[in-house]
Parts: C-alpha cells; structure tokens; sequence
C-alpha cells in the first residue's frame, strides 16, 4: 500500500504470509531428516542376530536425527514465541527471518553431515556453528522488535522481554560452548545441544530475576 499506512487487515494478511512461509520450511526441514536414515542392508538371513546388531551400530545416525529433529523444534518453538508479539514488520524484519530459515535448511545437510563422520571435530563445530548463527538472527529479529517498542505493544513487560532476551543468549551461548567440546569428545558436543536448552528457561529467569514469567512461558 504505498503512500499509504497498512490497514489492519493489511497487516494479518501479510504477516500471515510470513508464518506460513516460515512454518512451511520448517515443515520440509524436519521432514527431510527422516532421508539422514537407512535401512540396513543384511548379507545373511533377516531372522538371525544380523539385524539388531546392524542397528545398534547404526546409533550414529539415530542420534543425529533425533538431534537435529530436537533442534529444529527448539528453532520453530523459538520462533513462534517471539513472532507471537509483534504487531507489526518490515524490510529488516523480512531478511533477517528469512536469513533464519536459510540456516534451518540446511539442518539436513548438517546432520548427514555429523552421521557419516559422527568423529569428526570439523562436522560437529560447523553444525554448532551454523546453530549459533540461527540463534542470532533469531535473537536479532526480537532485539530489533522489540526496541523503543518497534513492533510490540507498548504495555509488554520490560522484565519480560529480557527473560525472553536472554533465553535466546544463552541458546546461542550453549551452541558456541559445545566447541571446544568437540575438540575432546564430538558425541558429547552433540548431546549438550539437547540437555542445555532444557534447562535455559530456569537459567534465564534466574539471571533475569524474571522467574515469575517462566510459568507465563510455559503456557505459550
């Protein structure tokens, strides 16, 4: 609508293109994962012991998906949190959301990646790497919204909007830090991309002093 401002209705209709968009890529990333699997090829009879031990020593490749299937619901979870409080977008909000689900496409890459060389110090930092950068965008994207009340309401808890603020630091933080883990053990940094995050809620409205949102969060 140029030379004009949006009507509401202008608004629901293009930020729901945003969403669905957004939703969309993540619903082919996640179900992509699912081609990081095979089956495996037995050279012997399929009732004997050959098939779970080919399994199991396939754990690799299950770990992985069941990684990366976690980290792009953390991602979607993440993003519908914030994207449900703004009010508004523009150009800047656009890039940088779609800049975000560039680094979610290739969570499938990444972890064919870290399932054909689970030992690999180079795999497991490039995947963490990429993460770290999403959770940046994605922070960026809030940080940038949220400023002066950009694009939130007005009436939005301060204290609330640094609890979510430093949900998304200590996300970033938790991909940066698993590293140099990597460096002495990959399938140990792989695992701290699960179990850190579980706990970042906590850890968040701890060093916020916003404990009483934690709740509000859950319900979201």
């Amino acid at each position: 609508m140029p030379g004009s401002l949006p009507t509401t209705q202008w608004f629901f209709t293009h930020f729901e293109r945003i969403l669905n968009f957004s939703d969309g890529v993540f619903a082919i990333a996640i179900t992509l994962m699912v081609l990081s699997l095979s089956v495996p090829v037995l050279t012997g009879s399929p009732s004997g012991p050959d098939l779970p031990a080919r399994m199991i020593a396939e754990w690799p490749a299950f770990l992985g998906y069941f990684i990366s299937f976690f980290v792009i619901g953390l991602w979607w979870i993440t993003h519908h949190r914030y994207f449900q409080y703004l009010n508004g977008f523009n150009q800047c909000v656009l890039w940088l959301n779609l800049a975000f689900l560039l680094c979610v496409t290739l969570i499938p890459f990444l972890t064919n990646l870290i399932i054909t060389y689970h030992d690999s110090v180079f795999a497991v930092s490039l995947y963490a790497s990429v993460q770290a950068t999403a959770g940046f965008i994605l922070f960026m994207i809030w940080k940038y919204s949220t400023d002066h009340h950009r694009f939130v309401d007005p009436s939005i808890n301060p204290w609330f909007v640094r609890y979510l603020s430093f949900r998304g630091i200590i996300t970033i933080f938790s991909f940066l830090v698993s590293i140099p883990v990597a460096f002495i053990f990959p399938p140990a940094a792989q695992i701290s991309w699960v179990i850190i995050p579980i706990f970042h809620r906590s850890l968040a409205g701890y060093i916020t002093g916003g404990e009483q949102f934690i709740d509000i969060d859950t319900q979201q």
